[in-house]
């Protein structure tokens, strides 16, 4: 079928026109798009989220012979798709920011040094990018939900750097601290492992997702706590202690 020229309604049959009545009789208020590629891919929803959201039509007619522009706002329900990546988009790495703000401030008002904020930030980082670059080896997108879990990871995760640290500082001899710490922060990751990992057998894959990256997440915070900085510790010596505290 080839059209090489504008259908008028006059000419589109009666069963094809019926569907564009309004309820007053009147025609020519109702627009049908049909457009290629799935409308829950980003791309193709915000394709059509930019060109057709703010509709301007141009009606001739003026007081003074001049075409008049009017802006018709249109809804659809993969707008907010749109609309929701894109504010993803700007305000996500304000919100990291600032969560990762927050987490080492808390820091070093709690240890009172910027090398023990360091120390106790490091398996957090490590942490998140090791979460990311599983993402990345096994091809696992992200989406709306699993980047909404990262600043709740960064708040989470850093407990059991936290707690490591202070015993650390206590003790002073890792084997100790990993005997009388590491039992109850694995128990605590475990309870918050679990409930998680709940959100996997749920009907929506965005739940889904959520629930894998906050699990998984957890399970690398821990693992980050329980290697990453004692042996941080281990190697630094007396360097990796406050100054007040050598």
């Amino acid at each position: 079928l080839e059209v090489k020229k504008p259908v008028t309604l006059a000419a589109l049959p009666k069963w094809v026109s019926t569907q564009f009545v309004e309820t007053d009789g009147s025609k020519g208020r109702f627009v049908v798009i049909w457009n290629g590629g799935s409308k829950r891919d980003y791309r193709h929803s915000k394709r059509l989220y930019d060109v057709y959201f703010d509709l301007a039509l141009a009606r001739g007619g003026g007081d003074k012979g001049e075409a008049s522009k009017e802006t018709v706002p249109m809804a659809a329900n993969y707008f907010v798709l749109a609309e929701l990546i894109d504010t993803l988009k700007a305000d996500g790495p304000v919100v990291l920011s600032a969560a990762a703000a927050a987490v080492f401030i808390s820091l070093l008002i709690l240890f009172r040094s910027p090398r023990a904020a360091i120390l106790v930030a490091i398996p957090l980082v490590a942490s998140i990018s090791w979460l990311l670059g599983i993402y990345w080896l096994y091809g696992i997108k992200l989406n709306i939900f699993s980047v909404i879990v990262l600043p709740l990871l960064i708040g989470m995760a850093v407990d059991n750097g936290i707690h490591i640290y202070h015993r650390y500082l206590e003790t002073r001899r890792i084997g100790v601290v990993l005997r009388e710490v590491g039992g109850p922060i694995a128990l605590t990751t475990a309870t918050t492992f679990v409930g998680f990992s709940a959100l996997l057998i749920a009907d929506h894959v965005g739940v889904q997702t959520l629930g894998l990256a906050a699990a998984l997440g957890m399970l690398l915070g821990l693992v980050g706590a329980v290697m990453t900085l004692p042996a941080l510790l281990v190697v630094l010596g007396p360097w990796g202690l406050p100054k007040q505290k050598r």
